[in-house]
């Protein structure tokens, strides 16, 4: 069964800005053009009709602009730059300047404080406004004193900004309800979906997983004189399977968790690879497991359960297809990377052309292993690389996971493509393309390997993407 190389699932990397934060650019740089226009262009317009008053260049302007240039600030402040645009028009207004539309800041810094609910700082501006700007003229510069319908219309007018700057703030807040309920919505429909995946996990699993530990249990106590090679293999089954329904019990409650309780089984991590060398040498593996010097401090939650599941499903890969052998698993952070690479001289499947048909190739099977590995690496910003030795017999993986957790190992695009290719076998081939795995092989020489796995890592892809996966 042959099946098309596919690239890996690219890892969450920063990219460019959301469409969302553009249209905010957008709007912002619109609300500011507006203001600008009407505050520069339209008050140069109306001083063309005052002979009298003092020239806008280039301090009327200067003072014009910035009552606009202050604006942006109204997102991180708007108390405080409502203060600063009112005391900057006021001051245009009660100078010698020719009057005009110059109130176009101050209406977008008065309803950015409505709309953030700053109702009573609102008010007050508008009351101030009302008292300062028809009277200061008079008190200052002997202009005529405001008439009544000139008050009059201009009450109506604030009255008609504060209602109009209302009616926006309540329109959001509604917006932001609907947001909350359909989020509130999804919530309670995911925790839902969970807890039928926790019932169907418990009926499906767990009873199956508790039979197998009792017949094992069962099989020992009764079966004393079978062989010691029956009763290790019962050993194992009995202690693998109560060390699976903890862990399944675990990831039941994680499904399960209504009141947001922590789960009483340990996460899974390299704190626990001790484990593994003992599931591994109770399976007959020759494990040689070496952990390199792990950043200060620990891994990251997510890397930490990454890197230990990706080598746990190495090793068992490793038991239930090579066979017994020797495994050579070794755990490394170079630069700001953490590799974890598992190296077996099972039986495997063969990289060479005549063993394409020969006998020496091992079962394959149409598991989700390799997969599954790749997932948990791209999670992360990872790859993951696995395909037989080039040039012997046994199978490798390597992983490759940023300490970060974040795309950090310079693989872009473009190289996931030629991962992927490398790969081969629509990404869950266990035996596609051992490229970066060989070349590791060849540079680290812990294995007998030369140089020729680097050089014939090309070809080796090229031989090996016929081939589908061996790991469930």
């Amino acid at each position: 069964m042959s099946t098309q190389p596919t690239a890996l699932p690219p890892p969450p990397y920063p990219g460019p800005a959301a469409p969302g934060r553009y249209a905010r650019i957008a709007r912002e740089i619109a609300i500011l053009t507006v203001a600008c226009v009407i505050q520069l262009g339209m008050t140069t317009g109306a001083a063309t009709r005052q002979p009298d008053a003092w020239p806008l260049a280039p301090w009327g302007y200067l003072v014009l602009w910035l009552a606009v240039a202050a604006l942006p600030f109204r997102h991180a402040r708007p108390r405080t730059t409502l203060a600063v645009v009112f005391a900057i028009t006021l001051g245009y207004w009660t100078s010698g300047f020719p009057h005009g539309p110059v109130f176009a800041p101050l209406i977008v810094a008065f309803a950015r404080v409505v709309a953030d609910g700053y109702r009573r700082t609102a008010i007050g501006i508008a009351a101030l406004g009302y008292l300062t700007f028809p009277w200061l003229g008079w008190l200052v510069r002997d202009d005529e004193p405001p008439t009544v319908s000139f008050l009059l219309g201009l009450g109506a007018w604030l009255v008609a900004l504060v209602a109009i700057s209302e009616a926006l703030r309540f329109r959001r807040d509604r917006a932001r309800e609907r947001e909350l309920s359909r989020a509130e919505a999804a919530r309670r429909q995911a925790g839902e979906e969970r807890l039928r995946i926790a019932r169907e996990v418990h009926d499906a699993v767990a009873h199956s997983m508790s039979l197998i530990a009792i017949q094992a249990g069962v099989a020992l106590h009764r079966g004393e004189d079978l062989p010691p090679e029956t009763r290790d293999a019962l050993t194992v089954i009995r202690s693998t399977s109560r060390e699976a329904l903890v862990e399944l019990r675990g990831i039941l409650g994680v499904l399960r968790d209504v009141d947001g309780q922590a789960p009483r089984a340990p996460t899974p991590g390299m704190s626990r690879v001790e484990d593994l060398r003992r599931w591994a040498d109770g399976a007959g593996l020759d494990l040689r497991l070496t952990v390199g010097e792990l950043p200060e401090g620990g891994l990251s939650g997510t890397v930490d359960v990454a890197a230990y599941r990706i080598l746990q499903e190495a090793l068992t890969n490793a038991v239930r297809h090579a066979g017994p052998c020797r495994v050579t698993a070794d755990v490394r952070v170079v630069e700001d990377t953490l590799v974890v690479e598992v190296l077996d001289d099972g039986r495997g499947v063969s990289a060479t052309p005549s063993a394409r048909g020969g006998s020496g190739r091992a079962p394959v099977s149409s598991g989700n292993g390799i997969v599954g590995m790749r997932e948990r690496a791209a999670a992360v910003g990872g790859t993951v690389i696995a395909g037989p030795r080039h040039g012997r017999s046994g199978f490798a993986v390597l992983a490759r996971l940023p300490l970060s957790g974040r795309q950090g190992s310079g693989d872009g695009p473009g190289d996931r493509d030629h991962a992927g290719d490398r790969d081969g076998a629509g990404g869950g081939d266990r035996a596609g393309g051992r490229d970066r795995a060989g070349e590791a092989d060849g540079r680290d020489g812990r294995d007998g390997v030369n140089g020729r796995d680097a050089a014939g890592a090309g070809a080796d892809a090229a031989r090996s993407r016929r081939t589908t996966e061996r790991t469930p």
